[in-house]
């Protein structure tokens, strides 16, 4: 601030990871957070705010004064908590942090700079057990189902190999696939929050959802890319995926993403 002192700036707020990852329904959220302070500034508050599944946003205080769940004193690393009695399979579970100091603004994580592509909420979801998982599991939540299915789309939540994903485009694509029962999608990720679809692949902005309303075998799609990938034409990575919208078992759909290269 050239002619006058620097200001205290606001805090800073790490990622907000939550354990267990893997969330199951009768297992707490522990939600950890690492505030960092300009000039060793006081801290006025920490607080968590989340939504279970599409409920109101409530807050609740984050310590980090060593008393379970959190873990060492001072140290850095606030804990805050949203009991499993509000949450059940299949939901999603959603948060995020803000902290203020005194004499600065508040800092927010995630800092959702747009509302059209970035994240409002870290999030997890709930474990399902009897979700079959033989095939690899498309999770997605939204508020409007019948939006998704529509040209101008909507947002929505996925949870995908063990990553969560908010605030993600979700729109129908195709052309006489429109008018199927069950349609193909196209999901369209935030920047910075790209989908991780292989750990040995670089993570995808698009990703398409295809229908396999007209294929009862299921197979059709994938055995035309293989046979381009085998004869080294260019290709599209394909794979069945289960989908789950909103908690429950929506189609088995085909995985594409665009053009590889052999």
């Amino acid at each position: 601030t050239p002619g006058r002192a620097d200001g205290l700036g606001g805090a800073v707020v790490g990622d907000a990871t939550n354990s267990p990852v893997s969330l199951k329904a009768s297992t707490d959220c522990v939600v950890r957070a690492g505030i960092v302070n300009p000039n060793n500034a006081t801290v006025s508050s920490v607080v968590l705010k989340y939504r279970t599944h599409y409920g109101s946003e409530a807050t609740t205080v984050m310590r980090d004064e060593g008393k379970p769940p959190d873990v060492t004193a001072n140290d850095g690393r606030w804990t805050g908590l949203i009991q499993q009695s509000l949450f059940s399979a299949g939901q999603m579970v959603r948060w995020r942090v803000e902290s203020t100091i005194q004499g600065g603004p508040t800092a927010k994580s995630p800092p959702y700079l747009s509302a059209s592509n970035s994240p409002r909420y870290f999030g997890t979801n709930v474990e399902d057990p009897s979700v079959n998982h033989d095939i690899p599991v498309f999770y997605w939540w939204t508020a409007n189902p019948a939006a998704a299915i529509t040209t101008s789309g909507t947002r929505c939540s996925v949870a995908s190999r063990g990553d969560f994903y908010d605030n993600v485009f979700v729109r129908n694509r195709g052309g006489s696939s429109k008018w199927y029962k069950k349609q193909s999608l196209k999901f369209d990720f935030n920047k910075g929050y790209h989908l991780l679809y292989d750990p040995k692949k670089p993570r995808v902005e698009e990703v398409n959802l295809n229908t396999t309303y007209a294929d009862k075998a299921f197979i059709r799609q994938i055995l035309a890319y293989e046979t381009f990938r085998d004869s080294g034409a260019d290709y599209s990575v394909t794979f069945p995926v289960r989908q789950q919208q909103n908690g429950k078992f929506f189609m088995v759909s085909i995985f594409k993403i665009g053009r590889a290269h052999v």
